[in-house]
């Protein structure tokens, strides 16, 4: 024991060496900011539960308050967050040792007669440092988040239950609750992965161990009332999430039943990862994807050691298994041996082709979707019964060995266990860079100056909003250290500061591509449009050059780059062009700006001014509402008396749903049985039965149906040489036919199969019901790409692996036959790019119409020349912008009765007419037709080629934008590839091995049609059409006319309803934050109807309460009765000051606070919520309530509450879960003194 102990305490003053005094390692996922500053923490993250960041939502954050609180206590004891961290660390290090090392001592108690205590003494020490030194366990320590406490939470409470099961004394069930209440993050719906994959498991060998082999009776009463009372500990942030988790339409819900969830976001991120995830490695107590070292091999010790006690168990020590007390420890590790083995399945999922479709098929289970990420959800109970495993088998090891050899071989396991964990003894593991930058790591010691920073932060008086820069990928806000370390993570302004800012991408949504497109364009207006309808006030600019340039190339600025700055010095030339005024400099690198006061919009405004439209974006990026503040919303609304009714043509052609398709459907499948396979036809029909469970999922069974056509195709050309030429039509073998099983393996064969399959996806595609034409065209486009490049790879196999010419002309004419076949029933159409007919508008009412084209920054798209048709009218340009890009045409009556079908006329630009063919080869051309004589392509790779075939430039090539590329063909019967290629810049060097959008192979002895349709890369410069031969001969020859490459444009049309004017009184407010769940508003004129917009993320959980009025409910009464008990204990803060004013007095700003608990916390309780059937989606994703003198009383001066619903059950289930632990901490207590007496 004193060894023991000794190894405990060294464990946990290891991390105390890891950390200078004043660093910190807080980045991660989740960020460590809690260490930090754990007040600030709880008071920004985890007492509400809205989200702290872009433009808000609902989350669950309150399952790390106590937690937070504990934070809080030791750190201030111990005044550092340095010392708290490693106090952390030391614990998981330390109690999960011992706790590893009693529950070995307790398998072994009743075998205690048979070994010496100095044999389990040591074995269970063998098995705690295993466990703490497992490479799985080592890894992973420079980005915890706050369920990594389960390294010692797992063994700690499976040894506490243990005891509890076997002595029924309830203490130890009691611990259990505390400290579940106190590490709770580790018991919610963000730990469900770990939770789920840890104590099911561990309670079913608990129950099998305690009842079967300890032969003792299970205390099921005082189990039922443990779990009882432990819902009840947990239920301020357990309810919430089952309230949630039932709740349909809410993040929970979906995340949980919806198939994106369960297939999109669990099944294909699970196939992604599963090949690399290697068995033996599991055996082998290795870490999966991380290269692994001269020593690893070492590790071949452990499973040969349990190997070796698995063997003298049956061989050696039958002696002491005769006995009851031996036979005990026998079914213990055989026990265990088991589980050991069900948790290797789930940690590496490739055990048997079987097995891996048995574990895919789970993922279709609701909730399975949490183990995507199986290795890492699995591995803490795999390395926990491999501890228990592997100690146990150290103790029949060492069964009557001598000192010498059980030295040695303790030495030894202990030498291998610290030479592999060197790294993360010295705390190296803490240090590791961050993720695809230049030697930074991890650790920091915070900045002062930003410290004062986030003090500047905390103050700023009005409720606006922040957009930080330099701007990331996913939103990861970077700071520097004084020591060079660097933090990466979530932003502190949110986490620390309790400021709502955008730090990435993601966060801008809806808006997101509509600001990179701004930007793209260096579109100011739009940009401050942006900036006004996302209610950001504030800008802050970080200069520091370490955290971007040169030491962060890649993550986390990968994609924003291609829109944002590059360069600390891009982006200072980039701050100068935004409309900003008053710059603060808190140090020379943290700069805050004040956003132009006339684009600032507040966080609540009142308006009558109200605009319906069918799509709030494209309006929003169009119109400015910080001048004449408006509430934009769908037409849907029932609002009789809008400002304004803009109508949006829908633009439904299929094409412009097709984005990049030049990568999609390029499949490398595995093969894993051959077509003359006995088993192979299991294969197709296990096959067929994958592609039926998508049937639900269009997208999932379309790609998997070009997966398995892809599959037919790799089946011929792998087989090289071996594939049978049969020379006669193919008729399906019968199962009893087995001796003619290498007719499987024939071209005739695998073409038929090819065909029936990809028919069989045309029909399903033609036969879909519920679906759209243009649904069923993109869908037919995804095939055609697939059987083109089917088709020349079929073509390249035939050239290359069939060596008897006779055979090659025959299979070129068999695969000629089998696509013109297929082409026929996929019958795609021709698309032509100067009508669009594809605008409809089901949303417009009858009457008198403005008309709009809009297609902005396209001045030479020709929309000014072209003309609209509808409802047998034909509208012509009456007017454009400067630039052209609006044009206004004439105006026209609307009969709601008609059809709402557009067609717009138009002439685009021919951007290969003035171009000539280059390279080798040589063109004749006269008007459109064009004789082309091509050199054999010498392999058809994918990267632009000088030395073979012939090419054009496509002038006027933009980034970002859709051609559609058409000619008539006639190849003189040979086999022509025709290929379309883009050219890419990356940081100003041009590169002539860009982007190949397809290679089709082309034959024909008539005129045939050929189309294709691109879109360019978004940092693309360049565009090249490009023809080769493919035939036997050294050079062919095409005939080609019509040759066009136009570009695809989807102008907007807008339709401005023509309204009388009604003049209505808008009410002054003044608004105060109470917390970020609840505003105050007090309101005053409200003569008329008028419209509450809260720029914050709908949610219908969002409600207005009218305070004053009288409900006289029971719920009513607890809330006065609690507001009243409140009120002597805590008093409301009343401040009546103004901070701001906007819109000429109409909406004021008044001081803001963040009070969690008061007497007003009750003020709504039993009240009834107003303009509930009027609460919608305003300016495209916040709050908006129309809100009628009769929803007041017909007042017209009045106070309103902005609550959000699920925070006030919150309250209730929070005064339960604190009552429960008051209870069980003095029951605790009790019992332990009643223990010691």
């Amino acid at each position: 024991m004193k060894k023991a102990i000794i190894i405990f305490l060294i464990l946990f003053f290891i991390p105390f060496f890891w950390l200078k005094p004043g660093e910190m390692d807080l980045g991660g996922d989740a960020s460590r900011l809690y260490f930090y500053d754990p007040i600030s923490y709880l008071s920004g993250q985890s007492l509400y539960n809205i989200v702290s960041s872009g433009v808000g939502g609902e989350t669950i954050s309150y399952w790390a308050i106590p937690h937070l609180l504990l934070f809080s206590l030791i750190k201030s004891v111990l005044n550092s967050s340095t010392l708290l961290i490693s106090f952390f660390n030391g614990i998981n290090l330390s109690v999960a040792f011992i706790a590893v090392y009693f529950i070995i001592k307790e398998f072994f108690r009743t075998g205690e007669k048979f070994f010496k205590k100095n044999i389990i003494e040591n074995s269970a020490i063998i098995a705690g440092l295993f466990y703490v030194f497992s490479p799985f366990l080592i890894f992973g320590w420079d980005r915890t988040i706050l369920t990594h406490n389960q390294i010692f939470l797992n063994p700690l409470i499976f040894l506490l239950l243990l005891l509890y099961f076997i002595t029924s004394k309830f203490k130890y069930f009691i611990g259990i609750l505390l400290i579940t209440f106190i590490f709770s993050p580790n018991f919610t719906y963000v730990a469900a992965p770990g939770f789920f994959a840890f104590y099911p498991l561990s309670a079913v060998f608990l129950f099998l161990y305690v009842k079967f082999i300890r032969r003792k009776k299970f205390p099921i009463k005082g189990l039922l009332l443990g779990l009882f009372l432990f819902l009840l500990i947990q239920a301020f942030h357990l309810m919430p999430q089952v309230i949630g988790l039932f709740s349909p339409g809410s993040d929970v819900n979906a995340s949980v039943f919806s198939d994106k969830a369960k297939l999109s976001r669990g099944l294909d991120y699970f196939m992604a990862i599963a090949p690399g995830v290697k068995v033996s490695l599991s055996f082998l107590n290795l870490p999966q994807f991380t290269k692994l070292d001269y020593s690893s091999f070492l590790f071949v010790i452990f499973p040969f050691l349990i190997l070796l006690a698995s063997f003298m168990i049956n061989k050696t020590l039958l002696k002491i298994f005769g006995s009851k007390e031996g036979l005990i420890c026998k079914k213990t590790f055989l026990l265990t041996g088991l589980f050991f083995l069900v948790t290797v399945f789930f940690y590496s999922a490739n055990i048997t082709h079987l097995g891996f479709n048995f574990y895919k098929s789970l993922f279709h289970l609701p909730g399975f979707s949490m183990f995507r990420n199986y290795y890492g959800q699995w591995g803490f109970v795999y390395i926990f019964f491999y501890s228990l495993l592997f100690g146990q088998a150290m103790v029949f090891i060492f069964y009557k060995r001598n000192k010498i050899f059980l030295s040695s071989l303790i030495i030894f396991i202990v030498a291998v266990l610290i030479f592999n964990g060197r790294d993360f003894i010295r705390g190296s593991y803490v240090r590791l860079n961050l993720y695809q930058t230049k030697d930074i790591n991890p650790v920091i010691q915070m900045d002062p100056e930003y410290e004062k920073l986030l003090n500047y932060v905390r103050l700023l008086p009005v409720d606006g909003k922040i957009f930080s820069l330099p701007i990331s990928d996913p939103g990861y806000q970077i700071i520097s250290g004084k020591n060079g370390g660097a933090y990466m993570g979530p932003s502190t302004f949110s986490y620390l500061a309790g400021k709502n800012d955008f730090t990435g991408y993601e966060g801008l949504s809806p808006f997101s591509q509509l600001f990179f497109t701004a930007l793209l364009n260096k579109d100011n207006q739009t940009l401050g449009n942006l900036f006004s309808i996302l209610n950001i006030r504030y800008i802050y600019y970080n200069s520091d050059p370490k955290i971007l340039d040169d030491s962060f190339p890649g993550f986390p600025y990968a994609l924003v780059r291609e829109y944002f700055p590059e360069t600390q010095e891009e982006y200072k030339k980039f701050i100068k062009i935004l409309p900003l005024e008053k710059e603060k400099n808190v140090s020379n690198y943290y700069h805050f700006f004040l956003l132009n006061d006339s684009l600032y919009i507040p966080h609540i405004y009142s308006t009558n001014n109200i605009i319906k439209t069918t799509n709030q974006v494209n309006i929003l990026s169009s119109i400015s509402l910080s001048s004449t503040p408006s509430a934009v919303i769908s037409t849907g609304i029932p609002i009789t008396n809008p400002s304004e009714i803009f109508i949006e043509g829908i633009d439904s052609n299929p094409y412009s749903a097709i984005f990049n398709n030049y990568h999609l459907h390029r499949h490398e499948p595995y093969i894993s049985y051959k077509p003359d396979d006995f088993f192979y036809p299991l294969v197709l029909f296990h096959e067929k039965f994958d592609l039926w469970r998508y049937r639900d999922n269009e997208d999932q069974y379309m790609d998997f149906g070009l997966l398995l056509s892809a599959k037919r195709i790799t089946e011929i050309i792998r087989g090289g040489e071996n594939v049978l030429v049969l020379k006669k039509e193919w008729n399906k073998l019968k199962p009893w036919d087995i001796i003619n099983l290498k007719k499987n393996n024939s071209w005739e064969a695998g073409l038929s199969r090819y065909g029936v399959h990809i028919e069989n996806l045309i029909k399903w595609v033609d036969n879909e019901k519920g679906k759209e034409k243009s649904w069923r065209i993109v869908n037919k486009v995804k095939i055609n790409e697939a059987i083109d490049q089917h088709k020349i790879a079929l073509n390249s196999a035939i050239k290359n692996n069939v060596k008897n010419g006779n055979d090659r002309k025959y299979l070129y004419s068999l695969t000629k036959k089998t696509f013109e076949e297929i082409s026929k029933k996929l019958n795609l159409g021709i698309y032509n790019p100067t009508i669009i007919n594809d605008y409809v508008s089901n949303s417009t009412e009858s009457g008198e119409y403005e008309v709009y084209v809009y297609d902005k920054n396209r001045e030479n798209s020709g929309i000014s020349t072209g003309w609209i048709e509808m409802q047998g009218k034909k509208l012509n340009p009456v007017e454009s912008s400067q630039n052209f890009s609006v044009v206004r045409f004439d105006n026209i009556d609307i009969d709601n009765k008609k059809s709402k079908d557009i067609t717009f006329n138009f002439h685009p630009l021919n951007l290969v007419k003035d171009s000539l063919w280059q390279n080798s080869g040589s063109a004749k051309e006269a008007d459109s037709l064009a004789e082309l004589t091509t050199q054999v392509s010498a392999n058809n790779n994918s990267n632009f080629s000088k030395e073979t075939g012939l090419f054009k430039k496509i002038s006027n090539w933009k980034a970002e934008r859709q051609y559609v590329i058409t000619f008539d063909y006639n190849t003189l019967g040979e086999d022509i590839i025709f290929k379309t290629f883009e050219k890419i810049s990356t940081k100003g060097e041009k590169k002539l091995n860009g982007h190949i959008f397809f290679e089709k192979n082309l034959n024909s002895n008539s005129w045939k049609t050929q189309q294709s349709v691109v879109t360019s890369d978004s940092k693309s410069v360049e565009g090249y059409v490009q023809i080769s031969g493919n035939s036997e001969k050294d050079v062919d020859k095409i005939l080609i006319k019509n040759l066009k490459v136009e570009e695809m444009i989807y102008p907007r049309i807008i339709f401005k309803k023509v309204l009388k004017k009604e003049n209505t009184v808008t009410p002054k407010i003044t608004f105060n934050k109470i917390n970020p769940t609840k505003y105050r508003i007090d309101v005053n004129g409200a003569k008329d109807p008028y419209t509450l917009v809260f720029l914050e993320a709908y949610n219908k959980n969002w409600h207005v309460f009218l305070p004053s009025e009288k409900e006289n409910s029971l719920e009513e009464v607890i809330g006065r009765s609690l507001s009243f008990l409140t009120s002597f204990f805590i008093k409301d803060e009343i401040n009546n000051e103004i901070k701001e004013s906007y819109f000429n007095g109409i909406v004021n700003e008044g001081v803001h606070k963040n009070t969690f608990f008061a007497p007003s916390t009750f003020e709504t309780w039993g009240k009834r919520a107003i303009a509930e059937d009027m609460h919608f989606t305003t300016n495209a994703y916040a709050n908006g309530w129309y809100i009628a003198p009769e929803d007041v009383g017909g007042k017209h001066n009045y106070s309103l509450i902005i609550e959000f619903g699920p925070q006030r059950l919150f309250y209730i289930f929070l005064i339960i879960s604190t009552i429960t632990f008051i209870a069980i901490s003095i029951l605790f207590i009790t019992k332990v003194i009643f223990f010691r007496k």
